[in-house]
């Protein structure tokens, strides 16, 4: 087997090849290489230019391990050593990643669980609550058309320390089926008044309040 290098100009010469069929290997780093057959016979010069493509070099598969950032959830656990309130914790979770997240609040006892009958969404609502259905809040008719009952009071939902629905006129429920569980580090819920920490204390028409926390 010969060996070749080119010049910076990627010319070449390979003198002394055996006559007949041969076969040309072409390779570059950063390019795909090339292999192709080519015919020497007495006396001959052949004069071939050959064309590389560039590709990306793949590397090898790097897994990444981590656990979930405590300084985001330091809060979250500071409220479940008071002893206030409903929690899941991450380890908790990881055993039900499978489950919809609608069914994981289902095992809360006090809020109620309310179905779309037309696809996978689900809301969070309470008979009796942390704060009062005044009466202001209508359901759009999105939600009626996806099966949300009227006259019943929703849980407030706060996402990572953000409200998402608060009860206020003109806003959509929020499907909470729409985070999926394995992405999930941690939920609380609140029921009452007398349980519920002054940050999600956001007035509106809502009963109760359901906290999730990301990973």
């Amino acid at each position: 087997m010969k060996h070749v290098v080119t010049d910076s100009a990627g010319g070449f010469i390979l003198p002394g090849v055996p006559l007949g069929n041969e076969i040309i290997i072409v390779r570059r780093i950063g390019f795909a290489s090339l292999t192709t057959q080519l015919h020497f016979a007495t006396g001959d010069t052949v004069d071939v230019d050959f064309v590389l493509l560039p590709t990306a070099q793949r590397l090898a598969e790097v897994k990444v391990k981590g656990q979930v950032s405590r300084f985001k959830l330091a809060e979250f656990d500071r409220r479940r050593a008071e002893g206030f309130g409903h929690f899941f914790t991450d380890s908790q979770l990881t055993k039900m990643t499978n489950r919809l997240l609608s069914e994981v609040v289902n095992m809360i006892p006090g809020p109620q669980i309310y179905r779309s009958n037309n696809s996978t969404a689900a809301w969070v609502s309470t008979a009796r609550g942390a704060q009062s259905v005044g009466g202001t809040f209508v359901l759009d008719q999105s939600d009626v058309r996806r099966g949300a009952p009227n006259n019943q009071c929703y849980a407030a939902v706060f996402l990572d320390g953000v409200p998402v629905f608060t009860g206020r006129r003109g806003q959509l429920l929020f499907d909470i089926n729409t985070i999926p569980t394995a992405q999930i580090a941690g939920i609380e819920y609140y029921g009452g008044a007398g349980s519920l920490p002054p940050e999600f204390n956001i007035g509106g028409n809502t009963c109760g309040v359901l906290v999730i926390w990301t990973k």
